[in-house]
């Protein structure tokens, strides 16, 4: 047995969800033991703590990608999402740009129900809220201006009515309902046209008794000068770029995408819009992550990649938890993981000089006795390929001949075990690699 103990892998903290405002790099992490919200010089310093002690911040990974936090510089508060003991009736609260006690922003409006924050603009100062009553089945979503805390009310549906993207006012917002896995119909509201209509898709109430509707796995749903810039799944299962025009939305047209660096197979699972025509899309390849910036060209159906932001060098071979951009400096912050390595924050400035803000690291353990893991992929019976990762134990281990195999099997299948040491699988896999086992 390895003189390693289990207590030294279970001994780093998390440092996740970074955003950068001016000279200083906001993050969520356990330092104290649970999440709480920290703020540091963007070059590094101590952290300084914005919460009391007894406050515990919700695992921004159980968001679904929704606004765990954002600063806004100009108000002097930090829009947080809080719930009450895990209760998940997440709540948006106030707290001072320099820490304090959060209050409600709406005051009692929202108390014992659920709230989400789609899309919070924080030069803009505007929001996007979803909200679940808890008490009926019909969520409503709500644009508010934060400064003067008047909302707009965009409408409802007991299909979640969640916003699938936005102009840059928030005058224009395409909403999704979504059925079951990938069954979405989409609506579009702007501001002076009363409710939403309908734009894309089939509501599940027009359609016949047993009527077959194939699923569009539309989620992601930009509206931009003549049409919709969105993510889909009706040109390839591992899903793509897409685009329709106002006009003519069932002329779903695939968008052409250069200057890809990845190889392996994976699926497109993020696309957000930075500013003007630039986007950021993330992929998931074999277990990776890669991220890219380009350009998106309406006129011309097509995505061109500018740079490779996450998959090369330092930061391959793990998962990016969160992307983050700052539209004053151009910068951005993320958190970034592996297989050997904790969450590491990073700064990447616009001419793409890389910044690695943190250095958590395992107690007693060097990096060098931990698996990176491989890609390993199989066959299934049908001859579909899975992606699947072999985690070997390290040669400076001196572990010889044929070693017993754990089949580790988890996630699926919307999911995988991937090289992220956040998530709580990994110390695992490597206590068993560090006594001598492979794990597949």
């Amino acid at each position: 047995m390895s003189h390693y103990r289990i207590e030294s892998l279970l001994s780093a903290r998390q440092f996740v969800h970074p955003q950068v405002v001016g000279d200083r790099l906001y993050f969520i992490s356990d330092l104290s033991g649970r999440l709480s919200l920290y703020v540091m010089d963007v070059r590094g310093s101590v952290p300084v703590p914005l919460l009391p002690p007894d406050i515990a911040l919700p695992n921004p990974h159980h968001l679904g990608g929704a606004v765990a936090f954002q600063v806004l510089p100009e108000l002097g508060q930090i829009l947080l999402m809080l719930d009450h003991d895990g209760d998940e009736n997440y709540q948006p609260m106030f707290l001072p740009i320099d820490g304090g006690i959060p209050q409600p922003v709406f005051g009692e409006r929202f108390a014992g129900q659920q709230v989400f924050c789609a899309f919070c603009d924080a030069e803009r100062l505007l929001a996007l809220f979803t909200v679940d009553p808890r008490n009926s089945p019909i969520y409503t979503t709500l644009r508010a201006n934060l400064a003067t805390r008047e909302t707009v009310d965009l409408g409802s549906s007991m299909y979640s009515n969640a916003p699938a993207g936005r102009n840059a006012d928030m005058t224009t917002v395409v909403l999704a309902d979504q059925y079951t896995f990938g069954d979405t119909a989409l609506y579009l509201w702007r501001e002076g046209e009363g409710e939403r209509r309908l734009l894309f898709g089939k509501p599940i109430d027009q359609r016949a008794p047993g009527e077959h509707v194939p699923p569009n796995g539309v989620g992601i749903a930009y509206p931009l000068e003549q049409g919709v810039f969105c993510t889909s799944a009706l040109f390839d299962d591992s899903y793509g770029l897409a685009y329709f025009r106002f006009d003519d939305p069932g002329a779903v047209q695939p968008v052409a995408i250069s200057g890809l660096a990845h190889s392996g197979a994976g699926e497109l699972v993020g696309m957000t819009h930075r500013i003007d025509n630039r986007y950021t899309v993330e992929y998931n390849i074999d277990g990776s992550s890669w991220a890219y910036e380009g350009l998106f060209d309406e006129a011309s159906r097509s995505f061109a990649v500018q740079r490779v932001l996450v998959g090369q060098g330092e930061l391959s071979g793990g998962v990016l938890e969160s992307l983050d951009y700052d539209e004053r400096s151009g910068r951005y912050s993320f958190a970034f993981s592996t297989a050997t390595s904790p969450a590491q924050l990073y700064v990447l400035e616009p001419d793409g000089a890389l910044q690695r803000v943190t250095n958590e690291r395992l107690l007693g353990i060097p990096p060098t006795a931990l698996s990176r893991g491989e890609d390993y992929p199989y066959t299934s019976h049908d001859g579909l390929r899975i992606s699947a990762r072999l985690y070997l134990p390290a040669a400076e281990l001196g572990f010889e001949g044929p070693r017993p195999v754990i089949f580790y099997v988890h996630g699926g299948p919307q999911s995988q075990e991937r090289p992220d040491f956040t998530w709580f699988s990994m110390p695992l896999i490597q206590f068993f690699t560090l006594n001598g086992f492979a794990v597949w």
